[in-house]
């Protein structure tokens, strides 16, 4: 459940942050700064997630490997 949660908060920010940081370079302009604060803040909250996943994920493929060799 938690693994499920948290990899799609990442693919949600990682969707969310590409697509401001396209629109931010393509389009510029005076509001340029905004979507680089909303983009960073997906990217840390992506990172973040992303990182929770991927440490669950490595205990859960240690806690197998290890109950497959008792």
């Amino acid at each position: 459940m938690f693994e499920k949660m948290t990899l799609r908060i990442f693919l949600v920010c990682l969707a969310g942050c590409a697509s401001l940081v396209l629109s931010f370079v393509w389009g510029g302009g005076p509001a340029a700064q905004i979507y680089f604060q909303i983009a960073a803040t997906f990217f840390i909250i992506g990172l973040g997630s992303f990182l929770c996943w991927l440490v669950t994920m490595l205990y859960s493929v240690r806690d197998s490997v290890r109950n497959f060799r008792a």
